[in-house]
């Protein structure tokens, strides 16, 4: 696992987000840790686009209720 900031370290906002990290240099884990949430937000650093398509995939799969 990786806190934010060693992949980004030019963008100030990863330094005090530590609700998520990255597990390698391509997987954005931000965990929820409460049973009772149903919406997180996540910060996406750098070039959002190509992250947020993989984003909205890993979203809609576990809204479905798939283990």
């Amino acid at each position: 696992m990786r806190p934010m900031w060693v992949e980004f370290p030019s963008d100030r906002s990863v330094f005090t987000n530590e609700d998520q990290h990255f597990v390698g240099s391509a997987l954005l884990v931000r965990p929820v840790t409460e049973s009772s949430v149903t919406v997180v937000k996540a910060y996406l650093p750098g070039d959002n686009q190509v992250r947020y398509c993989l984003f909205v995939l890993l979203t809609l799969y576990c809204r479905c209720g798939l283990p």
